[in-house]
Formats: structure tokens, C-alpha cells, sequence
């Protein structure tokens, strides 16, 4: 009975160092080790790659001119796979610098995108709500008359 009160209390023993030993987060819920310069030159090489697919197809489209439904879907789909990787990176290598700041820069210019938007709907509200009360209809009606009474 002795032998077995002993051995458990060594399994709880061993089970208790194996648990502090090998948890790599402290109390805070950071890691105790820095990323390895490996993973961190994937991460951001991975980085470079979503930022390229962040914005160069649309800087390509406003200096080359082109206005394609091709053209438009391919950046929508570089967007798309500039957000995954990006989200790619934050969960594997959460301790990158690079993966940080470009998401507070996506959420930055995602923000700003949707405000624009809010205030491009209001402008056009208010823009219309002003015109409402004027009569388009009878100044052109009344210039056709005229340009008919001249001939």
C-alpha cells in the first residue's frame, strides 16, 4: 500500500515538472522564446508577398489604365489572398513584427475604406435630397418650344 502511495505521489511529481517544463507560456500568455530567425525570415518573406498583393495589381491598374472585368476580378482575388496570407502569418508566427503591423495596417485601411463609402452615400443623399424640390423637366421643355417657334 506504501509502495503505491509513493509511486503515485511520483507520477504526480513527474506529471507536474512535465507540465512546468515543457508549457512554453508563462503567466502573462506571452512566449518565453523569441521567434527563430528562420520562421521569421518565412514570416516575412510571407509578408512582402500579401503587402505586394495588397496594392500593386490596383497601382497597376491606375497608372496602366486598365479597366477590365478580368482585370477587376484579379484584384479582388489578390486582395483576398493578401488577407489570408496575412492571417497565415499572424497564426503561425505570431511573434513577427512585420505580420503585426501589417495587420493593424489592413484593419487601418479597411476602416478608412468603409468611411469613405459612409460619407460617398451621404454626399450623394444630401446631394439629391437638395434637388428634389427643382423642376428639371419644364426649363427643357420650354427650350424645345423655343427652338421649335424659331424655325
Amino acid at each position: 500500500m506504501e509502495e503505491e502511495n509513493n509511486n503515485n505521489n511520483e507520477k504526480i511529481e513527474n506529471t507536474n515538472n512535465e507540465a512546468t517544463n515543457t508549457n512554453p507560456v508563462n503567466n502573462n500568455g506571452n512566449n518565453k522564446e523569441p521567434i527563430s530567425e528562420e520562421d521569421n525570415k518565412k514570416a516575412n518573406r510571407l509578408c512582402l508577398i500579401s503587402l505586394l498583393l495588397q496594392y500593386v495589381p490596383f497601382l497597376l491598374m491606375l497608372s496602366l489604365g486598365i479597366h477590365s472585368v478580368f482585370y477587376s476580378t484579379f484584384i479582388k482575388v489578390s486582395l483576398l489572398a493578401s488577407f489570408i496570407l496575412m492571417i497565415v502569418v499572424r497564426v503561425k508566427y505570431p511573434k513577427n513584427t512585420f505580420g503585426l503591423v501589417l495587420m493593424i495596417l489592413y484593419i487601418i485601411n479597411t476602416i478608412l475604406i468603409i468611411t469613405t463609402i459612409i460619407l460617398v452615400v451621404m454626399a450623394c443623399y444630401q446631394a439629391i435630397s437638395c434637388l428634389s424640390g427643382i423642376d428639371f423637366i419644364t426649363p427643357i421643355t420650354d427650350c424645345i418650344k423655343a427652338l421649335k417657334a424659331i424655325r
